[in-house]
């Protein structure tokens, strides 16, 4: 019996430990981009442009209006009509760049 509810605990902290990754993002805090598309769209290529950035390639994903979310589902006093996502890079125009959805449902 113990040996059961030790197992059963077990299996439930590792649901848990699995599911509180799904909220964290390597590159810095998730955001919350109004837009997901690519580097080739012609408003991320003038803001790409505005900024100077270079190197970036056509098929780069990008979110354009991004903030961070700062609650569960909230993006500093916004709505947000995309997925979250973590994003390598974004920048004070709200561009993001290296943007992948990311699951951050419990």
């Amino acid at each position: 019996m113990f040996a059961k509810a030790a197992f059963v605990f077990t299996a439930l902290a590792a649901v848990a430990t699995a599911r509180s990754v799904t909220h964290q993002c390597n590159t810095g805090p998730v955001q919350c981009c109004n837009t997901l598309t690519t580097a080739s769209n012609s408003q991320a290529a003038g803001l790409i442009q505005q900024i100077g950035l270079s190197g970036i390639g056509a098929n780069i994903p990008v979110g354009l209006d991004c903030n961070p979310i700062t609650a569960i589902g909230v993006g500093s006093g916004s709505t947000c009509s995309a997925n979250p996502t973590c994003c390598t890079n974004v920048y004070t125009n709200g561009l993001g760049v290296d943007c992948n959805p990311i699951n951050v449902n419990l």
